[in-house]
């Protein structure tokens, strides 16, 4: 459904949400959540050509593991593999000691 979705229209908002930890409170609506996000807005690109989907099945697995990598063609000919083109970007985060030169 997400895919015939994005393929009538393609702009997408992603959000990413690192680093988050619950801060206890002295009562439950004291509680606050130490984080820092993304957000992201750009265009969505599902990727068909064989070759620009294992370049971005290694941009993937370059987060988790450290290359060469070598892929069976079946699994990335039938691998959905979507490129989004960021347009904007803004980051946020609470909870965190800052630094004037970051």
């Amino acid at each position: 459904m997400k895919i015939d979705i994005l393929k009538k229209n393609n702009k997408v908002c992603f959000e990413i949400d690192v680093d988050a930890e619950i801060i206890p409170g002295d009562t439950p609506c004291k509680y606050e959540v130490k984080y820092r996000s993304i957000i992201g807005f750009g265009y969505a690109h599902i990727l068909y050509d064989e070759q620009e989907k294992t370049n971005g099945l290694n941009i993937l697995m370059g987060h988790y593991a450290q290359g060469p990598f070598s892929y069976d063609t079946k699994n990335v000919k039938r691998a959905c593999i979507i490129r989004i083109d960021i347009e904007t970007i803004t980051g946020k985060q609470y909870g965190f000691e800052t630094n004037e030169t970051d």
